[in-house]
């Protein structure tokens, strides 16, 4: 069941009192269309060390990673399951908490 079934823009504290209220009653899940994986991670990882409560799952669309990307985007604690884009627009990447098991599915995926 979820919690929260909105779709809105939250500002930190407002994101944060929600990851909070959420913590133990299920999985928590952040979305932002992050326009270039390599160019706004920084950013990424401030609003994370400035709320108290980090989601589960963190999904990432627009990363503008491509099999040539010489990147680390790795977050610290998370799993990163990534796929590139074919265009210099486009691709998504999922970081799951490293508490939780995950299991990869190649099988799954849609090679465009």
């Amino acid at each position: 069941m979820f919690i929260n079934t909105q779709s809105e823009y939250y500002d930190i504290p407002k994101l944060d009192n929600i990851l909070c209220n959420a913590q133990g009653k299920g999985i928590s899940l952040f979305h932002c269309n992050i326009r270039s994986l390599p160019k706004n991670l920084t950013l990424l990882n401030d609003m994370l060390y400035s709320i108290d409560s980090r989601p589960d799952i963190i999904a990432v669309t627009e990363t503008r990673l491509n099999p040539n990307s010489i990147s680390n985007v790795d977050l610290p604690n998370y799993n990163l399951f990534h796929s590139d884009s074919p265009t210099l627009a486009g691709g998504t990447a999922i970081y799951v908490n490293d508490t939780l098991k995950t299991i990869p599915r190649p099988d799954l995926k849609i090679d465009l």
